[in-house]
């Protein structure tokens, strides 16, 4: 079901949203978008870390968290 998806603070907006739905139990049921700073920021089911937020979530996470790249 669509619903509206309050950006984080910051004054920035959505550039790029990818959605994954269905499939095996590591996939779908979660949303990533890049935004026009190009930070990436993930939301959604979480139980096996598919969101790269570096915990799990039997809840899911239901506003957008930012990813943090480790250091190369």
């Amino acid at each position: 079901m669509p619903s509206k998806v309050i950006s984080p603070s910051g004054g920035g907006r959505w550039e790029q949203v990818a959605a994954a739905a269905g499939g095996g139990p590591d996939s779908g049921a979660h949303t990533c978008a890049l935004r026009n700073d190009r930070t990436l920021w993930c939301w959604g089911r979480n139980e096996s870390g598919q969101l790269g937020l570096g915990f799990t979530s039997m809840n899911g996470v239901v506003t957008p968290r930012r990813v943090c790249f480790p250091p190369p």
